[in-house]
């Protein structure tokens, strides 16, 4: 009679496990706190944790030449990119591409309200911040694409988010979710996908400011938002289910007068602009 036998399970070579910096924050004892992430071209994946802690993820630099450093003050804990100067030119020197550049993956705690603040060059960015509880949330990132989701909503209440983009694409997904008080969406030469799902939770304001860029918004019918736009030399595309009134476009819920009010002003200068009700 034959028995199965384990499979043998390949075992990461020491050069590997040099790769991977297991990344591991608990909660300071502080009242504020603020997690700060500066990195260059990399690769960054966030979701909601389940653990007790606060950060909990590693990051895999497959050049082994571009070491996370963490450091922590008070509340606020950084983390950073700290290569050395022969480092970085040994990278260029081999030749590295965007396929061998960091990627960081972080599971965030959901036990006490912090500040997020994301500084990023050339990446490919993941952030599922649903059942986050951000206080203030700021992300500014270079050439590439960015998709920042509010799965579910924040149960805490945010007063700013602010997202910043040079040349590229962001995607901002159930923005109602986020219970922001205040958007601030700013950038050129990218394109810019908002759609305004999820369930709003207060008065929330959002200023789109924009050049030689496309922005798309998208704001379920049953959502009150007033939406008024400013495009010199640009096109403004606008899809059935908008009323024209007191120099905006109001939804069907605006029109019944619901609340709470979602006000959205874009400007965008030398581009188009797309407004849709779902």
């Amino acid at each position: 009679m034959s028995t199965s036998q384990p499979i043998p399970q390949p075992q990461p070579t020491p050069s590997e496990t040099r790769m991977v910096t297991p990344i591991e924050v608990l909660y300071p004892d502080a009242g504020d706190l603020h997690l700060r992430i500066a990195e260059g071209a990399c690769r960054l994946n966030i979701a909601p944790g389940t653990s007790d802690a606060w950060i909990r993820g590693s990051q895999r630099d497959p050049s082994g030449l571009r070491p996370l450093h963490v450091s922590q003050e008070g509340g606020t804990v950084r983390l950073s990119e700290q290569p050395t100067t022969s480092g970085v030119w040994d990278w260029l020197r081999a030749g590295h591409g965007f396929a061998d550049v960091p990627a960081i993956d972080l599971a965030l705690g959901t036990a006490k309200p912090f500040r997020l603040t994301v500084e990023i060059g050339a990446s490919e960015n993941r952030l599922d911040l649903g059942g986050v509880p951000l206080s203030r949330l700021t992300v500014r990132h270079g050439a590439g694409k960015t998709a920042i989701d509010f799965s579910s909503p924040n149960p805490q209440p945010m007063t700013l988010m602010e997202i910043g983009a040079g040349a590229g694409s962001t995607e901002l997904r159930n923005l109602a979710n986020a219970h922001a008080a205040e958007i601030l969406v700013e950038g050129g030469m990218a394109s810019y996908t908002l759609d305004f799902g999820g369930i709003l939770q207060q008065d929330t304001h959002t200023r789109i400011t924009a050049a030689l860029s496309s922005v798309e918004i998208t704001v379920p019918a049953t959502t009150a938002a007033r939406i008024s736009t400013e495009s010199p030399l640009g096109h403004v595309e606008l899809g059935d289910g908008f009323t024209a009134k007191e120099g905006a476009f109001w939804t069907p819920a605006a029109v019944e007068g619901r609340t709470p009010t979602l006000t959205i002003s874009a400007n965008v200068t030398l581009g188009s602009l797309s407004l849709r009700v779902s």
